[in-house]
């Protein structure tokens, strides 16, 4: 798959790394544009490139930014129907108080989803601290997988996604629609917690 990764931090280089290393093209881009991603093919095989050349390159496009720079996104990231993969994670003390996410219980992914009219937005990787993904895809105290609750409106759209997550060594545990990515967000009990895939499914089906 051509991977498009739009935000160079920690979490933008940590997947490109781990998604180049399964054999999946990268191309990393963020707000300051190319010449400063300069070095970063010699950390890992990936290309550089301006934010609307990253969404012209990937199949699959992931937001690996400040939850609050969505709005910042070009329009052309939803006319061109690309399966999004939401990485963000809202934080009242960084992102302000946007759309009341608390009080009304609407997931930050929806937000991003009607922002960007895109019902091809699914939420995954936003649960785990990337030192955790990048040491190992199996629990520390055992042999088992780490399994990512995935979230998305469109089935076909979560399935690739999903296909990408085991590339990566992950298994997966489909909690349904976007709306219900809510349940795996900053505060929930599972949130950046480490699970393999029957105690998640204990958690949101039992």
């Amino acid at each position: 798959m051509k991977i498009g990764i739009i935000g160079a931090g920690i979490v933008g280089k940590t997947l490109g790394k781990l998604i180049a290393k399964a054999n999946h093209q990268v191309m990393i881009s963020n707000s300051r544009g190319p010449q400063s991603l300069f070095s970063l093919p010699y950390y890992f095989p990936c290309e550089v490139g301006s934010i609307d050349e990253t969404i012209d390159f990937g199949e699959i496009i992931i937001l690996a930014i400040p939850f609050h720079a969505y709005t910042s996104l070009p329009k052309n990231l939803s006319t061109q129907h690309k399966i999004i993969i939401d990485v963000t994670n809202f934080y009242k003390e960084r992102d302000g108080d946007i759309y009341n996410i608390d009080e009304n219980n609407i997931s930050s992914s929806e937000i991003i989803a009607k922002h960007l009219n895109s019902t091809h937005i699914i939420k995954t990787f936003n649960a785990i601290k990337m030192q955790d993904l990048e040491n190992n895809s199996f629990l520390p105290t055992s042999s088992k997988k780490i399994a990512l609750p995935i979230a998305g409106d469109n089935q076909i759209d979560k399935e690739r996604v999903i296909i990408l997550l085991n590339d990566l060594g992950l298994e997966t545990v489909d909690v349904g629609s976007l709306a219900q990515g809510k349940r795996f967000e900053r505060g929930t009990p599972i949130y950046c917690i480490l699970h393999d895939k029957e105690s998640l499914e204990n958690y949101f089906y039992k």
